[in-house]
């Protein structure tokens, strides 16, 4: 520090501030790298038990344990897709994945649950489907949204000439 308060600048520091021609005496601001936006910490811990809230959801008392597995689909599946939606233009693909991992944990709990004499192989015919490479979680006629299915897209920035007068709704 110098007699001002402001860091001392090194002999490669003022060689390099020199060649972008800014007076003596001012230190340029760091240039920070562009930042993308990453979820909340607290928010995907209380979406990740969301599952846990849906299986005790209508009167504190009455469980979800032993519901169906259509309404259990019926009542997380707008969850799990206002929840992607509203954070799918931040970083959170391995998020998504984590938060599909821990939810699939949480249904074959509930799988067990409610048979508990039969084996986990017979629960995953029972609750599952393939779908490609991974299971999800279906009755048949519907089944339930996965974290990671929803598109990541980033925000375009708008231009400081664009106007919506333009006809050019790509930005």
């Amino acid at each position: 520090m110098n007699t001002k308060g402001t860091p001392a600048l090194t002999a490669s520091r003022r060689l390099h501030h020199a060649s972008r021609a800014i007076p003596s005496g001012q230190v340029p601001r760091p240039q920070t790298p562009r930042r993308i936006q990453d979820p909340h910490h607290a928010k995907p811990e209380s979406h990740a038990t969301s599952p846990a809230r849906v299986e005790s959801h209508p009167p504190p008392r009455q469980s979800r344990r032993g519901a169906p597995q259509a309404a259990l689909i019926a009542d997380l599946n707008p969850k799990i897709r206002g929840w992607t939606l509203y954070y799918q233009a931040s970083v959170a693909a391995r998020l998504f994945n984590k938060l599909d991992s821990l939810l699939h944990h949480k249904l074959m709990r509930w799988a067990s649950f409610r048979h508990p004499r039969k084996t986990n192989g017979w629960r995953y015919r029972r609750y599952g489907r393939q779908v490609g490479t991974y299971m999800t979680f279906s009755d048949g006629t519907s089944s339930l949204t996965r974290h990671s299915e929803m598109p990541i897209t980033r925000h375009i920035k708008v231009r400081g000439e664009a106007s919506p007068f333009d006809g050019d709704w790509v930005y």
